[in-house]
């Protein structure tokens, strides 16, 4: 196979055992000079150590409870053993979370133990192999958003796309499924036209769906997504909607109409494509060696300090010296408009339009976002107004003669401080006074549900986008990925990729003023109280 295949397309052997000892195994790999052996029985997390290439194992879930996904050509792929070593959770008669927690217990083992993939595959039949039968759905999601796994079993051109929208599994194995027309005597054959078209729908069943998690995401749900009253956190103490009466049925509305906007790829299609020819994106990702090297430097004078009760390291240093590091800056300031606040202003104006609704609102305080939303109403069309602090209208003069060159009616706001949070409260007088034909356009993740949540998902993009730079020049994620917060856009835009990835540490940077101390600071969660903000 490989002999013949072209230059730069080495396929990959894998052998396909089952309940082999490991000289069986490591004599197999060396007569097939196999890139990894998988393995489909019952075998003990303990051989993988003794296997002396990468090991694959397919652990075992039972089948849905509709067969319509079985491929009528055949076997299907992977293979097919029960058992309480290797097998997993077969299609007995326990309770079905039971048979998700034995499975991600059973490959969190033998992926502890070096295992390179797990693999699930649908339980029973009667020899070792496929059985043509798709996977529980509801079970390999469960699995999915614990471990990573690659699901088999019953996949062909028709099936993969639902499947790898219904559970966040890393990839997909396929063997029945794109077979030719089987003819007696002979050997199967793969046929090029559903190989083509299988892998063709695989990669589309997620492109334009960024709601759809695509990996493992082991955290308490309250960090990835609201409950039904619209509440975050662990201890879903955080959002809400704390409004006028006269603003739910707008909110419901909005709430209702987002769900179903979310959902359809051909939403984020628009968009992507707008934020492509249009905002710039995405933005570059630069590697800045010499802030590096100032950071490790102030790093390693601080590292050098007395600390009280502490003893000087080897290195005379009082506590460990820090290494170098190689930092990178996600440049959302080359976006169109100079910042990301174009992300989801672009969306929400998009939004609009699927709302019927004729007229957009906002808020700004520096008049990023007020720029931002001016451009996006400027593109598509849509009357603007902007609330603006008077002391901000004062300070940031030159935003606002762009917004009012782009359209826009900027509205001064004397009221309390003068500045972004009275401007917010300007907007939503004004939202409830013309809510049937007004779409307000919430700049920061925050205010009443569900404008966290939008914000959010319009903004993530940000940090999906920083993933798969760094994966490029790096072939990893980062160890720490840092962002400055204020409103929270710009923050949960890049934070939000890495929520649940074990080796990403998250962290934020506030705006510190004459020290949290003194009550002279801008460092809201640092050195302020939990309380009711703009509706949330």
């Amino acid at each position: 196979v490989r002999a013949i295949a072209p230059p730069g397309a080495r396929p990959a052997i894998v052998p396909i055992t089952v309940d082999l000892s490991a000289e069986a195994l490591n004599a197999i790999g060396a007569v097939l000079d196999a890139d990894a052996i998988q393995l489909s029985g019952r075998e003990p997390a303990t051989v993988i150590a003794e296997v002396d290439r990468p090991v694959w194992k397919v652990l075992h879930l039972p089948a849905g409870s509709s067969e319509s996904g079985a491929d009528s050509s055949g076997n299907g792929s992977g293979a097919n053993a029960g058992g309480a070593n290797g097998g997993g959770a077969n299609g007995g008669g326990a309770a079905p979370a039971s048979h998700a927690v034995a499975v991600v217990a059973s490959a969190r083992g033998y992926l502890a133990a070096g295992a390179a993939r797990i693999m699930l595959d649908t339980a029973g039949g009667p020899h070792p192999g496929g059985t043509g039968v798709r996977v529980d759905a509801e079970l390999a999601g469960a699995v999915a958003r614990e471990v990573p796994v690659i699901l088999a079993g019953g996949l062909n051109p028709a099936s993969v796309g639902p499947a790898l929208r219904a559970a966040a599994v890393v990839g997909v194995d396929v063997t029945s499924g794109v077979e030719a027309q089987r003819i007696p005597g002979r050997r199967p054959t793969k046929d090029p036209l559903k190989v083509a078209l299988f892998v063709k729908r695989a990669r589309a069943a997620r492109i334009d769906r960024p709601n759809l998690a695509v990996r493992p995401t082991p955290v308490h749900a309250g960090l990835l997504e609201v409950d039904a009253h619209g509440r975050w956190g662990m201890e879903r103490d955080f959002g809400g909607r704390y409004v006028p009466e006269t603003l739910i049925g707008a909110l419901e509305q909005l709430e209702d109409a987002y769900d179903a906007i979310r959902h359809d790829p051909r939403f984020w299609s628009d968009l992507n494509e707008l934020l492509g020819r249009f905002a710039g994106r995405p933005t570059a990702l630069y590697r800045a060696d010499r802030l590096a090297e100032a950071v490790h430097a102030e790093a390693m004078r601080l590292a050098a300090l007395p600390k009280p009760g502490r003893p000087r390291g080897p290195s005379g240093h009082w506590a460990p010296a820090p290494p170098p590091i190689r930092l990178y800056l996600k440049r959302e300031d080359l976006a169109h408009t100079g910042a990301h606040k174009i992300n989801n202003a672009l969306g929400q104006a998009l939004l609009t339009r699927r709302l019927g609704k004729s007229r957009v609102i906002a808020e700004t305080g520096a008049g990023q976002h007020g720029v931002a939303t001016a451009t996006a109403c400027a593109l598509l069309g849509l009357p603007c107004v902007v609330f603006m602090g008077e002391e901000d209208i004062q300070r940031q003069a030159p935003n606002v003669l762009r917004m009012r060159a782009l359209g826009a009616e900027v509205r001064s706001v004397t009221s309390g401080t003068a500045t972004l949070k009275d401007a917010v409260n300007e907007a939503m007088r004004d939202w409830v006074t013309n809510v049937e034909t007004t779409h307000y356009v919430l700049g920061s993740a925050m205010g009443p549900h569900p404008y966290p949540t939008i914000v959010r998902d319009l903004q993530r993009r940000i940090g999906d986008e920083a993933g798969r730079q760094l994966f490029d020049v790096e072939g990893r994620l980062p160890d720490l990925a840092l962002a400055c917060v204020g409103g929270g856009s710009n923050a949960i835009g890049l934070l939000a990729r890495f929520i649940g990835e074990p080796s990403v540490r998250l962290a934020v940077a506030e705006a510190a003023g004459d020290g949290v101390e003194t009550g002279r600071h801008a460092a809201a969660i640092a050195g302020g109280t939990a309380g009711i903000l703009h509706g949330s």
